[in-house]
């Protein structure tokens, strides 16, 4: 994410500076302009009397406006914030909310994000709650995968609640024994 934002402020950057020079050349081609018409109507003034013409200044580029910058995460009480960093993970996460599938989903004070992957079709949030895991995508909501534990088949509903449309894909995965997953 930050190296996201990174290429953005270089992005930035690299166009302001490319208005600056445009600005620059513009203002030089003006003057080469202006230069040459007196040099013209000098030569014209000497061989015959007519009006001067002047020519319209050329217009200036619009000033650089940058990109307005993300409102700041939105406060849900004295001690919590939204938090939508991805390099965030482990306990601090625990009972955050989080925008999810277009929603935003109240982690139980049990259940932390573990960090995320990226790949093609996007980011998946690897989400923890006792011995069982899920990953889901961030931008969609869908369940790519999930390991119950046995003891915890309910350690998700939230995540049923949230997108009715996944329970039938969380309960197809297999319970297994606190054993199994922590191989």
């Amino acid at each position: 994410m930050k190296s996201l934002k990174s290429s953005k402020k270089r992005i930035l950057l690299i166009a302001s500076l490319l208005l600056i020079v445009a600005g620059l050349i513009s203002a030089l081609a003006m003057t080469a302009v202006a230069g040459k018409s007196q040099e013209t109507q000098t030569a014209q003034s000497e061989i015959t009397i007519s009006p001067t013409l002047t020519s319209a200044p050329l217009p200036l580029p619009p000033p650089f406006t940058p990109a307005p910058l993300p409102p700041p995460p939105r406060e849900v009480s004295a001690t919590q914030v939204v938090v939508q960093e991805l390099h965030l993970a482990g306990p601090e996460t625990r009972g955050i909310e989080w925008s999810i599938g277009g929603k935003i989903i109240k982690l139980p004070e049990d259940a932390e994000l573990g960090g995320h992957l990226t790949t093609n079709d996007g980011v998946l949030l690897l989400i923890i709650r006792g011995n069982s895991t899920m990953y889901i995508e961030q931008t969609t909501g869908k369940v790519s995968f999930c390991i119950i534990a046995r003891g915890e088949e309910a350690a998700f509903d939230f995540i049923k609640q949230a997108f009715p449309d996944q329970a039938e894909t969380i309960d197809s995965f297999a319970v297994k024994a606190s054993e199994e997953v922590s191989k």
